[in-house]
């Protein structure tokens, strides 16, 4: 049962965490939301806050405004619920980006991502007149009484659901809110408590950098060391005198400690270029938070042990328990759960009672390891491993229908060359802006060291934001002009097939409906959303699969056998067009209806100097070299459909579409769904990798190099699979699986070699993954260039293999496992080039690693050796059902010996890798576990696959 007691606990043990001496790293904790808040003020404050310090009824006037008020709303992603959430309010000259810093280096400062790797949602404001909030012209309008009701109705709106809606279109209300406070806000919670009491939207309060101090009531601190902004730079020289900052570096150092070592020197760096003007008279008008409240709910308050505010001017002497206890309980005489604590910033033996909190200004050791991201990849992969498992054996079963139910013609035309114009329209508009953006952070974006005065985060997110919808709008003409070309280039006999231009214009169609949904596709990718892409994909192949044998179905029933094939095309159409709003659906359901909307908005950003801007220009640039680099590597990747088109009749393309769609299964469930992951937790790793920052980058480096080796050492072993036992079963499976009039096309011989072009292309498709992820713009180029030569080489031995040797569209695979093949080796000397550029021996590659144990490779051996003689000597003379029977016996006993071998062999290496430390890492440590747990809990697999077999075989006639 879920209590709000449990749930502040868990919010205040953040807190209390967050400043520890940790290793904890909350990469990519929260999804995130930004926009304004309008929140009308109808209030009272002091006609004169200068002479009037304590507000006196006599000497009030009204103030009645709407402010719009900016706000961020951050929740844990990965479909993780939260029935909690935290309202915070910064200090006087900050903003909300002192509890979520957004500046490339300091993630791991972030207060706001560590709660919501926790499973606790967050909204933060800048008070009015900070940061990027409404700031009246006259300072006077914004003092304690105006500030109060602010955080009163804003509040409530948060606990109530509005605030989300109004921020992410979908409302979100919370059964409890915690409200958290810094310094001066702290001033305006108190105030707000001494007003509101119990009918405070607050369920209970954290304090930190704040205390009732006798001394601190006469001199307060952030009058004594600030000064009006309008004085301090020409950025503010139109600012009210009544909006200060603090003068100059010394002033600002007074919040850290005199020792130098005791806090991070780039924490200082970065708050003092961040910081903003704020309102003086809140601060002015302590007097009056000096009141008993009569709010009766848990109550926090955190000081840091050499808080100079609070504590040191107090007879010098640092803060200590007693001392809290002294001075805070008079002023919450009805609260049960008064919590008073107080950090020991310099790490000297605490006593039991001082527990560990947080500083005057927080602080979050800084580490490069990545276990939270390590977690999230591994779930992704194992989540959409199981989506394409569960999903291919559904339209496995469907599509066997399906190519009963159309012709060869039809089913060539559709998935070999209306695959082909979707995949070139899809392809080549969003897979370099896709790659670009994972290598970025679209929900929390890396500041502009050179203009951060705390307003540039939000344009550098729009101007993230608005690359995301390029492929929308360049893809839109793309696709008619590419549609029409295609139309007219087409044969005669593939553009007279009954409905041919009605089906093509649905595919375009579809194409296009799918790039409305990238930016949320994108925004899903990076907050690692895993159910949502999964939710997507599964309603997606769902549609795909059943709408096509539906309507094939329905033309039978209303047309009769003979005429109902005429429909095929249509029929396929329907259902990439059902993929496709599925897909869309899902999106739009999981963020909100208006994004979609948006997609067709290209912001305009004015920046501090002037100049309007509509991208972020590296962010460009990239998406523009990796698209030139997607087309090379479409031409790469399609090329055998391309020349399949070309060559040959459409009966012998709807052959080589079938094997094509049998022998990618493994790949289509596997390898892919791996491919995509890796790639995601390759970008994030190596996100901020620098030489000049080496230190900090070689534990990115080195966890994404281990987890390569890990992934290369799993496609090893299937293919050690596939090459031991697929090719001598392959005649009864083509027996079981492939219709009747599909034996006359060259689907068989294709399917064949399908056994050793799938291992070469989960190799390349694990290395590129790694490639496209750290290569820079000139390592691209340098690609592309080596693409162009490898494009040029694939239809040299494509055209020589299918016409030069007779060998049909078979030639076609074989030029593709060479082209793949060459690609893989150029990715492994990129990985060794680029994990030497860092000089350091743990970022070496292990290329061993990626190899099982001889005790692996030989019991394959010998299962191999031992299957083919069988298959020549065991069995001869017997036929029929014994013949097939035996066959099948032998290679079940042998699956079942290899896999020991397999698992042993791997979990021994494993186990010698796990105790050498200083090789060590958690994404290498995890991903490795889970491939000994998956043999040791799977070794039914072998027996099971192979009595599923001896079914269908009893059930095959006579050959």
């Amino acid at each position: 049962m879920f209590s709000f007691k449990s749930f502040l606990v868990a919010t205040l043990a953040a807190t209390l965490v967050v400043a520890q001496d940790t290793n904890i790293n909350p990469i990519r904790a929260c999804t995130c939301s930004r926009g304004f808040i309008n929140v009308t003020i109808d209030t009272q404050v002091a006609a004169d806050p200068i002479a009037n310090e304590f507000l006196n009824a006599t000497a009030l006037r009204p103030l009645k405004a709407e402010w719009p008020i900016f706000a961020e709303f951050c929740q844990p992603v990965g479909g993780i619920e939260s029935k909690g959430v935290q309202f915070l309010l910064h200090g006087q000259t900050y903003t909300h980006q002192y509890w979520n810093p957004l500046f490339a280096g300091f993630e791991n400062y972030s207060y706001v991502e560590y709660a919501c790797s926790r499973g606790i949602s967050s909204l933060a404001y800048d008070n009015a007149g900070a940061g990027l909030s409404f700031r009246p012209v006259s300072a006077s309008d914004v003092q304690m009484p105006s500030a109060a009701q602010l955080f009163s109705k804003l509040g409530a709106m948060v606990k109530s659901g509005i605030a989300a809606l109004q921020l992410t279109g979908q409302s979100k209300p919370f059964s409890k809110m915690a409200c958290m406070c810094h310094s001066v806000g702290c001033n305006v919670i108190n105030y707000e408590l001494i007003i509101d009491g119990d009918n405070s939207p607050c369920d209970g309060v954290i304090l930190t950098g704040d205390r009732h101090d006798s001394a601190f009531i006469n001199v307060p601190f952030p009058i004594a060391l600030t000064i009006p902004a309008n004085q301090v730079s020409p950025e503010w020289a139109n600012l009210d005198p009544g909006y200060v900052v603090t003068a100059n570096i010394t002033d600002r150092k007074f919040f850290y400690s005199p020792n130098k070592e005791d806090y991070d020197i780039r924490l200082f760096t970065i708050d003092e270029a961040t910081k903003t003007p704020g309102p003086s008279f809140i601060s002015k008008q302590i007097k009056n938070t000096y009141q008993s409240t009569s709010y009766s709910r848990p109550v926090a308050i955190i000081v840091g042990a050499l808080d100079r505010t609070h504590c040191l001017n107090n007879n010098n002497q640092p803060c200590t328990v007693p001392i809290l206890e002294n001075s805070e309980p008079q002023f919450f005489p009805k609260v049960k759960e008064l919590s008073l604590d107080r950090h020991d910033n310099i790490k000297k033996n605490r006593t039991k009672n001082e527990k560990v909190s947080t500083n005057h200004v927080s602080s979050i050791s800084e580490s490069n390891a990545s276990p939270e991201l390590a977690q999230n990849a591994l779930s992704s992969a194992s989540s959409l491993v199981l989506l394409q498992f569960f999903s291919r054996l559904f339209t496995f079963a469907l599509n066997q229908t399906l190519v009963r139910l159309s012709t060869p013609r039809a089913f060539g035309t559709a998935a070999i060359q209306f695959e082909l114009l979707l995949s070139t329209i899809l392809f080549l508009c969003r897979e370099g802006v896709r790659g670009a953006l994972l290598r970025s952070n679209l929900s929390k974006t890396d500041g502009d060291e050179k203009d951060s005065r705390g307003k540039v985060q939000g344009f550098d997110s729009t101007l993230m934001t608005n690359i995301s919808h390029l492929p929308l709008l360049i893809g839109t003409p793309f696709a008619v002009c590419i549609t029409i070309l295609y139309t007219n280039l087409a044969s005669r006999h593939t553009v007279e097939q009954p409905y041919f231009r009605q089906a093509v214009a649905l595919y375009t169609l579809s194409s296009v409906i799918e790039l409305a949904a990238e930016p949320l596709y994108i925004r899903a990718q990076n907050d690692l959303r895993v159910k949502v892409r999964v939710s997507a994909e599964g309603a997606g192949i769902f549609c795909k699969a059943v709408v096509p044998v539906s309507v094939l179905l329905l033309a039978r029933l209303l047309e009769g056998t003979g005429n109902a094939e005429r429909f095929a095309l249509l029929a396929f159409a329907f259902g990439q067009l059902g993929y496709a709003i599925a897909v869309c659906a899902v999106y739009i359901n999981a963020y909100n209806a208006r994004a979609i909307l948006n997609g067709i908005k290209i912001k305009k950003v004015v920046q501090s100097n002037g100049s309007i801007a509509y991208f972020k220009a590296d962010l460009l640039r990239l998406s523009a070299e990796m698209t030139m680099q997607s087309v090379l590597k479409h031409i790469l990747t399609e090329g055998d459909r391309f020349l399949v088109s070309y060559l040959s009749p459409l009966a012998d393309q709807g052959g080589y579409a079938l094997a094509a769609n049998y022998g990618s299964l493994v790949a289509r469930i596997i390898f892919q769904p791996i491919e995509e992951t890796a790639r995601v937790f390759f970008s994030k790793s190596m996100a901020n990798l620098s030489l000049s920052h080496a230190t900090k980058s070689l534990e990115g480096l080195k966890s994404s190099i281990q987890t390569l080796l890990s992934l290369l050492l799993l496609m090893t072993h299937f293919t050690l699979l596939l090459i031991t036992f697929l090719p001598p079963y392959l005649p009864l499976l083509a027996t079981l699986f492939l219709p009747n009039r599909y034996h006359a096309t060259n689907a068989p011989s294709i399917l064949m070699v399908y056994t050793f072009y799938l291992p070469t292309m989960a190799f390349n498709g694990v290395l590129e993954a790694f490639l496209f992820s750290a290569a820079s713009p000139r390592d691209l180029r340098i690609q592309s260039t080596w693409f162009f030569v490898f494009s040029a080489g694939f239809i040299l031995v494509a055209v020589g293999f299918a016409r030069g040797l007779k060998m049909g569209d078979v030639g076609l695979v074989w030029a593709n496992v060479v082209n793949l093949g060459m690609r893989a080796v150029y990715a492994v000397l990129f990985v060794e080039r680029f994990s030497s550029r860092f000089g350091n021996q743990s970022t070496n590659v292990e290329w061993r690693r990626s190899l099982p144990s001889i005790g692996v490779f030989c019991s394959f051996i010998a299962a191999g050796i031992i299957i083919r003689w069988s298959e020549r000597n065991l069995a001869s003379g017997i036929g029929g059902y014994s013949h097939s029977y035996v066959y099948a016996l032998s290679g079940r006993k042998l699956i079942d010996a290899a896999l020991p071998h397999f698992y042993f062999g791997t979990t021994y290496n494993q186990r010698n890798y796990w105790n050498d430390s200083t090789k060590t890492d958690y994404a290498m440590r995890n991903f490795e576990r889970l491939l000994a747990s998956f043999w040791e809990k799977h070794l039914f697999l072998g027996p099971l696959s192979s009595h599923c077999l001896f079914y269908g075989v009893n059930n095959v006639p006579k050959v």
